[in-house]
Parts: C-alpha cells; sequence; structure tokens
C-alpha cells in the first residue's frame, strides 16, 4: 500500500502564542524609563542644591562664630569705639574663600537700659556679625549672628 504523504508545514500556532513584545510595548517601556531617568536628575540636582546651600551657611556661621568670640576675647575695653554721635561703628572681615563672593561685617552697637541702640557708651555693646555670600540661582545667603558684651 502506498500512501500519499502530506508536506510538511511549519508550524505557525507555537510562534503566535509565544509571548513576545511589540513595538507598542517596547515603546511604552522606553517611555517610563525616561520619565523615570528624568525624575532621578531632578531629585540628584535639587539634593546636590541643598548639600552646596547648608556647606555655605555652615562656612559662614562658623566664621561669624568665630569673629563673635575673638572680639569676646578682646573684652569690652578693647572693642573698637563709635564715632562721635554715632550709635554703631562697622568693621569688615575676609570670610572664607570657599564662600562665593562673600563679605563680613561686624557690627558694634551701643545699648542702653532698655536694650535699643544708642548713640552713648552705657557699659552694654551689642556685636552682630554678618557674612553673605553669592551664588548662582538660589545659592546665594547670610548668616547673622549677635552677641551682647557688658563692661
Amino acid at each position: 500500500m502506498y500512501m500519499k504523504q502530506r508536506a510538511r508545514r511549519p508550524k505557525t500556532e507555537g510562534l503566535r502564542s509565544s509571548p513576545g513584545h511589540t513595538l507598542v510595548d517596547v515603546m511604552l517601556a522606553m517611555a517610563v524609563l525616561v520619565f523615570s531617568a528624568t525624575a532621578l536628575i531632578g531629585i540628584h540636582l535639587s539634593s546636590a542644591l541643598a548639600v552646596r546651600r547648608s556647606r555655605n551657611q555652615e562656612l559662614a556661621t562658623t566664621a561669624a562664630r568665630q569673629q563673635l568670640d575673638a572680639w569676646r576675647e578682646i573684652g569690652f575695653d578693647g572693642l573698637p569705639s563709635n564715632d562721635v554721635g554715632k550709635a554703631s561703628a562697622v568693621r569688615t572681615f575676609a570670610p572664607p574663600a570657599e564662600l562665593p563672593s562673600a563679605t563680613g561685617t561686624v557690627t558694634f552697637e551701643y545699648l542702653d537700659k532698655a536694650m535699643t541702640v544708642s548713640a552713648v557708651d552705657t557699659g552694654r555693646r551689642r556685636l552682630v556679625a554678618r557674612v553673605a555670600w553669592q551664588g548662582r540661582r538660589q545659592d546665594a545667603g547670610a548668616v547673622i549672628l549677635t552677641t551682647l558684651i557688658i563692661r
């Protein structure tokens, strides 16, 4: 007996039912990846700015504190006197070089019994140390510290 053999056709049913990724799936995955990467970059830049601002603030606070400590160590009689009729005198100092375009000042003020500024030497001096710096965008800032020295 002779039987006719049918030509074998390749199985295509298995290919159709196998899990695969269409172009739409790939494009959607790429969009999610790009969105996530963009969000992470934004978070990284924001945290880098916060770290830089914190570092600058710490440098400025340390510089202002050192100035006030130095004047406290000198004592009341060593403080610069105000010009006649003036309620305050200002001295500048060099803040740390790491602070961008920074300025430093110490203001010496006479205070009366009510702790308000006076043009007369009352035996009370308020010292105000201020360190300000410039920066790019939101990176500028200032630190102001105050102390009281009594005769």
